[in-house]
């Protein structure tokens, strides 16, 4: 955990904190509109474009060291608190690009699905690239249900490195590195409601949970 006042040198933080006992969970609400085409029979591509809302909420817990640093400068033991606080709301608007490979024998399928996202988070100045990829072993149930089990991986850079402006008009500069969790289980099914609307839904389990709706047409 660095932070930079304009063209200053960084300073580090994270010895003031017990990082390793720190946590931060991020709750996501994406929009998306997906355009895709089956180019051969078993080659999906797609085009992806959304928006999203970011709630962030965590606490940073005090170590020794800043606890005395504290008391030193006479603020009174009673009044620190063991641990800071972190609540934000931040947008994001992202786009991406994406193909996946499926095949299938009798009525069991297999399919793997990559997608390259770039997500901005416009309160913060920051960019996040990301590769996603889905694996998924599926079964054609003979009313025309697919139903599927799989996971999921999302990998990316760890720091983020960005800015945030100040009412005074300074700049803090800020570099943050964390652990995410990298896979996750998936279950899910897709069912088509007509000759051209589809439905799917997917979940996610495990140190990160999701849910994943997707209504479509098809020309």
């Amino acid at each position: 955990l660095e932070v930079a006042l304009n063209d200053e040198e960084p300073v580090e933080l994270g010895g003031l904190f017990e990082l390793s006992e720190s946590t931060v969970d991020q709750n996501t609400l994406v929009t998306m509109i997906k355009a895709d085409v089956w180019l051969l029979p078993f080659l999906n591509v797609m085009a992806i474009y959304g928006s999203g809302t970011n709630t962030i909420n965590g606490n940073l817990y005090i170590n020794e060291d800043l606890i005395d640093l504290l008391i030193k400068l006479g603020v009174d033991p009673s009044e620190i608190p063991d641990r800071l606080p972190i609540e934000s709301e931040l947008t994001s608007s992202m786009m991406g690009a994406g193909a996946t490979i499926a095949g299938g024998i009798g009525n069991f399928n297999i399919s793997v699905n990559y997608q390259f996202m770039a997500s901005t988070l416009e309160e913060v100045n920051t960019t996040k690239i990301a590769h996603i990829i889905s694996p998924n072993i599926g079964y054609m149930t003979p009313f025309g249900m697919n139903i599927m089990v799989g996971a999921q991986g999302q990998f990316y850079d760890p720091a983020a490195v960005g800015f945030i402006d100040l009412p005074s008009g300074d700049k803090l500069n800020y570099n943050v590195g964390f652990e995410p969790t990298v896979w996750n289980y998936m279950i899910g099914l897709y069912t088509p409601l007509s000759d051209h609307w589809e439905l799917a839904v997917q979940g996610g389990f495990g140190d990160r949970r999701s849910l994943t709706v997707v209504f479509g047409y098809r020309f």
